[in-house]
């Protein structure tokens, strides 16, 4: 249990090893807030990260600047993966609903408009289909209970799924259902604690995204972090880079770490996850412990 709440905190500050973690989570916070293309571009920045864990690069986390045609490309694949392994479900929902009789109307475009202007949002639209179907009559209590388990169980797998993009460089890898439900099946206490993990962080971002415009972003990163380091526990890791790096030096416990401009970072930890928080008043680095420095 102790050593996986080292990889908690491993994952957690992970971006603060980088000297720009703010100016990068600033950028990234403003791009969640770009209609139609900021969810995609926030994604693909999640697959870039993937290749500074696993490569040697020069810094901790990639830069926005110049990459906003990549990271498109990258984050509507991201996409794809994800709606890929949903539309099964999609299918059947909404195969049932139009049998029973029912008819696109005006607030269905308008629901459809919102979710592209907002892609963020847009996971969430089969749970809401699903609960307004079942409010209205058009499907029973025990079919959604269905529709609700299946959609569950598809989105528990798709972080596996990504891994394998992650562990080959091939977006066609996430189709491989049979390694992404073997992945999970070797280790799942772990897979169980790297979810658990992205849980947290995502649960506190409603209440901190309004303080904290960055808080979502981190939760993003700090996730993605988090399972790739299933790939180093399973030797499936397709190269050493700032995870490993990362892994080796540890983290000192604590409130507060000092980042790698050298300026101390407070830190607001809930369960096993830690957000940074802004910086109000800056101490001495002298006070603080840096996040490269091992854990006592």
């Amino acid at each position: 249990m102790e050593h996986e709440r080292a990889k908690d905190r491993i994952a957690a500050l992970y971006a603060l090893r980088d000297p720009k973690w703010r100016s990068i989570y600033r950028a990234g916070g403003w791009w969640l807030l770009v209609p139609v293309i900021g969810w995609p571009v926030v994604i693909g920045y999640r697959r870039m990260l993937v290749d500074h864990l696993f490569a040697p690069k020069a810094t901790a986390l990639p830069r926005f600047r110049g990459q906003v045609g990549r990271l498109l490309v990258a984050g509507w694949s991201a996409m794809a993966v994800i709606f890929g392994h949903l539309l099964p479900v999609y299918a059947v929902f909404v195969g049932l609903w139009l049998a029973r009789g029912w008819t696109p109307n005006a607030w269905t475009l308008w629901c459809a408009l919102g979710f592209v202007l907002w892609p963020l949002w847009s996971p969430l639209s089969l749970p809401l289909a699903i609960g307004a179907a079942t409010w209205s009559g058009w499907i029973g209590s025990a079919e959604a209970a269905l529709f609700a388990a299946a959609f569950g169980s598809v989105v528990f797998v798709v972080p596996s799924a990504l891994l394998e993009v992650s562990r080959t460089g091939n977006y066609r890898s996430a189709l491989r259902a049979d390694r992404s439900i073997a992945r999970v099946a070797r280790a799942p206490r772990a897979y169980l604690r790297a979810w658990a993990f992205g849980l947290v962080g995502q649960t506190l971002v409603p209440f901190t995204l309004v303080l904290w415009p960055w808080a979502l972003f981190h939760a993003y990163v700090a996730t993605v972090v988090r399972f790739n380091q299933l790939l180093i526990d399973q030797g499936e890791a397709p190269g050493r880079g700032w995870l490993a790096r990362a892994a080796e030096v540890g983290t000192a416990p604590g409130n507060r770490v000092v980042d790698g401009a050298g300026h101390t970072v407070a830190l607001f930890s809930l369960g096993p996850f830690a957000l940074p928080v802004p910086r109000i008043a800056r101490v001495a680095p002298s006070q603080a412990e840096s996040p490269d420095r091992p854990s006592a």
